[in-house]
Parts: C-alpha cells; sequence; structure tokens
C-alpha cells in the first residue's frame, strides 16, 4: 500500500512540475525581451522550465517503473523484509546506462536547486523597483515579473514537500526495518 502511495505522489509531482515548465517556457519566450530592469529573468524561466520539463519525464519514468515493481513484488509471495531485501539487490544490480542516466539527472537536479537559487535573487532584487511604465528603465512587464515571483514561491513549496515527503518515507522505511528485527 505504501509503494502505490508513493507512486501516486511521484506521478502528480511530476505533472504538476511539467505543467509549471511548460508555463515558464512560455512566458519566458513572449516577454523575452519585455523587463529591461532585469533581463535575466525571463532566461531564467525559459532554462528554468526547459530543466523542469526533462526533470518531470524522468520523475514520471521513475513512477511508472516503480509502480510495475511494486505491482510485481505484491505478485510474489514473499513478505515485507524479502521485499525490502529484493530492493536493494536490485539497486546494486543496475546497469551501467541506469546509473550513467542517474547520475546526468542528479547533475541536472543539482543545477535546477542552485538556477532556483540564482532567479530567486534575480527575481527579488528588484522587487520594490519594478515599475509598469514600459519606457522606463525600471520597466518589467507586470505579467512577466508577477510570474516569475510566484514561481520562486512555487518551486520552493515543491522542495519543501518534496523534503516532507522523502523524510516521511525514510521514517516509515527505518519504523518498518525495526518492527522486523
Amino acid at each position: 500500500m505504501g509503494a502505490i502511495c508513493m507512486v501516486v505522489c511521484m506521478a502528480f509531482l511530476a505533472i504538476v512540475s511539467f505543467c509549471l515548465s511548460i508555463a515558464e517556457i512560455v512566458m519566458g519566450a513572449m516577454y523575452f525581451n519585455r523587463c529591461p530592469i532585469e533581463h535575466y529573468i525571463p532566461i531564467y524561466l525559459v532554462v528554468s522550465g526547459g530543466v523542469g520539463v526533462i526533470l518531470a519525464l524522468t520523475n514520471g519514468s521513475d513512477a511508472h517503473k516503480t509502480h510495475k515493481k511494486s505491482r510485481d513484488a505484491s505478485a510474489n509471495e514473499g513478505g515485507e523484509s524479502d521485499r525490502l531485501q529484493g530492493g536493494m539487490e536490485e539497486m546494486n544490480q543496475q546497469s551501467a546506462g541506469e546509473k550513467c542516466w542517474s547520475g546526468i539527472r542528479s547533475l541536472l537536479t543539482l543545477f535546477a536547486f542552485i538556477w532556483m537559487i540564482i532567479g530567486m535573487y534575480w527575481v527579488l532584487h528588484v522587487r520594490g523597483n519594478v515599475s509598469a511604465d514600459s519606457s522606463s528603465s525600471q520597466y518589467c512587464n507586470p505579467n512577466l515579473y508577477l510570474f516569475a515571483l510566484v514561481m520562486v514561491f512555487i518551486r520552493l513549496a515543491l522542495i519543501v514537500a518534496t523534503l516532507v515527503v522523502a523524510v516521511c518515507v525514510c521514517c516509515g522505511l527505518v519504523c518498518c526495518a525495526v518492527c522486523m528485527a
């Protein structure tokens, strides 16, 4: 049951992340030259959206693989400890391609996190100075700026939600291991 919940959570986060990433690409491209106060804001949105799409697709793929493994494991008659042991053995038997892709995905995730921090700076450091007057050097299209501001906080909320889920899963695994011992 816990594996199904995890698959649903992973799939949901992948879908939400994918949709938000597409929106970032669209908004960044639509308003590419409409933010002279900080011309990096549209660039931030396009790059963040592109990396987000790649990560969302790979996370969605992982959710599918996890669901398939969960279904196969539940067809097996072994107990919970057998399934945990089998998962560890399977992790050790990953192909070189899977390990390489996992490393690339980890680097992309690290890049996305660092890029989010940089983008947060670009968005927030001009916060009180943004003008809606298009003839001003302080101009940034209001739709673009508000969208970028909201996206920064949504990304932060998704990171916090992911960390909370990860901690709950880890605590659940520790509790299961303690109960089995």
